[in-house]
């Protein structure tokens, strides 16, 4: 999608069709510097919210939530749903087929799709979990 998007655009360009327009520096925003707190995923966040961090630093510096003393960086996940609640994280089910960790979250529902553990390489979340022997119902702290 986006490659052919920007095909299409530069096309536009090319064919002078795309019209210019300079920034409002009056409504221009800055923002400070990222520290490695801002990437850490709590579980008492919304799926809403976790989606959007795993998004916003990937790849780099990469959302992590630390789990059994280790750090696990999130490489990509789905959100699920913004609904429904869950009064502590737990792992709703898990798809063996996609490779991923389905958690029910307060609010909402996220799916982890593909992790790094810490000083480990990447790998699908369901292998991920396999190793923790963990089950569907399971606290995921």
């Amino acid at each position: 999608v986006g490659l052919g998007l920007l095909g299409e655009f530069l096309h536009e360009l090319q064919e002078k069709e795309v019209q210019m327009i300079p920034q409002n520096d009056d409504q221009a925003s800055y923002t400070t510097k990222t520290k490695k707190e801002d990437t850490r995923i709590t579980w008492k966040d919304s799926a809403l919210s976790i989606d959007r961090k795993v998004r916003a630093y990937s790849p780099r510096p990469r959302a992590f939530f630390d789990f059994r003393g280790k750090k696990i960086f999130v490489e990509t996940g789905e959100l699920l749903s913004v609904e429904g609640n869950s009064e502590e994280p737990r792992i709703e089910s898990l798809d063996r087929e996609e490779g991923s960790i389905n958690l029910l979250v307060a609010p909402g529902r996220y799916a982890l799709k593909q992790v790094t553990p810490e000083g480990k390489k990447s790998m699908r979340a369901y292998d991920f979990i396999q190793g923790y022997r963990l089950n569907v119902g399971e606290s995921f702290q």
